[in-house]
């Protein structure tokens, strides 16, 4: 391979990643002894959260291991563990395998169903569902976070009872690095400003989980220096401020962990880093078992509306289907989507004036100026 990869330029390598990404995957014709089942319980404990549902990978920098040549599998298995490839992720992951772990696992992976990569496409079809979309993607993230977003992994946080907006800045700071991850960041890197926003309707509509106890800490001297954190998180960790994470029902270890982040300075926030100066270990540990014994509470979060009852709304001036009768309105029909979602952007952020359209348009979440835009582009006039 590293004698074929000097042969073809980076053009090249692109026109070739994409002709063989349109074609169909099969099951491989053979495969190895092992036992599928004890393959498919370490997967949905260890693989899937990169690999994806049954290895059908959801970003494109991370291969999909479904309908895989199970000897080839074995084989990247034992190079990795070795060192001879070089990944930490992967490294951390296979370490204490052997033998007839790889082959359960290369079997499992080999007898699933390929399906075609293209989650992280922005163009949705014309069913309307951000919820439904977000928990498409969200399939690879519940390997580590939970099903629904509750985790029950000790140092890895439940994303229900999330804000949208305080997920969307978390995964943007992982994207920029300014918080360090390294799998957190290769996976998230694959995801747009779309994808980002429907995983956050996910994850805020799902019904939160409580921790519960913690075996680490006081919980009733940790109320106490709950009291100061209250201002800012809420009452009892449930917080109303959308860029602020509610801590009700949070993993305990995951608390104490970003509590030490912000102390440290790997974690910036001048405010959490000025209220917890003073804290001890002992102290972060106390807070993190009251929180984690918190009934958390969903975010308020409007759902997005379907563009067609957007539509209504709009038709009301700009005429039906966009394609105005009065002279100083504009047709919309058919406009070039683009532009729409420009001017659409441009009304909400009142960098163009127009009280009406201000306030139509204030009220619309990204997703939804993004499907009035394209529904309207596709609209075509009657004779």
């Amino acid at each position: 391979m590293k004698v074929f990869s000097h042969s073809i330029d980076k053009k090249e390598v692109k026109q070739l990643a994409a002709y063989l990404s349109t074609l169909t995957r099969t099951k491989p014709i053979a495969t190895v002894s092992g036992n599928k089942k004890r393959g498919e319980t370490f997967s949905a404990k260890n693989c899937v959260g990169c690999h994806g549902p049954d290895g059908n990978s959801q970003n494109p920098k991370i291969p999909s291991l479904t309908g895989q040549n199970a000897a080839y599998l074995i084989k990247a298995i034992q190079a990795y563990r070795s060192g001879k490839r070089k990944n930490p992720v992967m490294q951390s992951a296979l370490k204490g395998l052997r033998g007839q772990n790889d082959a359960d696992i290369a079997a499992y992976y080999a007898a699933q169903q390929p399906e075609k990569f293209g989650a992280h496409k922005e163009t949705a079809d014309d069913k309307f569902d951000p919820v439904g979309e977000g928990e498409a993607l969200a399939k690879s993230c519940n390997g580590c976070h939970g099903q629904q977003g509750n985790s029950s992994t000790a140092g890895i946080p439940s994303l229900s009872r999330l804000h949208p907006d305080y997920l969307k800045s978390s995964i943007a700071a992982y994207q920029s690095g300014t918080r360090q991850h390294a799998m957190m960041k290769s996976f998230v890197s694959a995801l747009g400003e779309g994808d980002i926003e429907r995983l956050g309707l996910y994850y805020a509509t799902q019904e939160p989980a409580s921790a519960g106890k913690s075996a680490k800490g006081d919980a009733s001297a940790g109320e106490q220096l709950a009291l100061t954190c209250g201002g800012c998180h809420g009452e009892h960790g449930n917080s109303e401020q959308a860029n602020v994470p509610s801590l009700a029902g949070q993993n305990a270890q995951y608390l104490v962990n970003a509590l030490t982040a912000y102390k440290s300075g790997a974690r910036k926030n001048t405010d959490m880093q000025n209220a917890i100066k003073e804290l001890k270990k002992s102290d972060m540990w106390n807070a993190a078992a009251y929180y984690a014994a918190q009934t958390p509470v969903k975010p308020k979060v409007k759902v997005p509306e379907n563009p067609i009852e957007l539509s209504a709304k709009c038709d009301r001036c700009h005429g039906e289907n966009g394609f105005s009768a009065v002279l100083n309105i504009p047709r919309i029909g058919g406009q070039i989507e683009s532009y729409l979602v420009k001017s659409l952007q441009a009304y909400k952020g009142a960098t163009r004036t127009n009280s009406a359209m201000h306030a139509m348009s204030d009220v619309l979440s990204d997703l939804e100026i993004n499907a009035i835009a394209k529904y309207y582009s596709g609209q075509k006039q009657t004779p």
